[in-house]
């Protein structure tokens, strides 16, 4: 056995416990980036949604409301 072996055996059980936290780490940081996604995907339907709402009831009833613009309106 070289010196070097001898020097990891040595601290066999600490290379272990660094190499199971770092794993820990690893798994906690790749779950940040699927919520990221996770709420990427999310906002981008609510965009969607919005924009369909703006351009199918919103944009619609703006146009009515300009097509009256310098008219006299007369409520019965």
């Amino acid at each position: 056995m070289t010196i070097q072996q001898v020097e990891i055996a040595k601290h066999i059980d600490d290379i272990q416990a660094q190499a199971v936290e770092l794993h820990k780490r690893f798994s906690t940081f790749i779950d940040k980036f699927n919520d990221i996604g996770r709420d990427i995907t999310r906002l981008n339907k609510s965009f969607n949604a919005a924009v369909g709402s703006a351009q199918s009831r919103l944009l619609p009833r703006a146009g009515v409301l300009r097509s009256w613009q310098g008219k006299a309106v007369r409520w019965k």
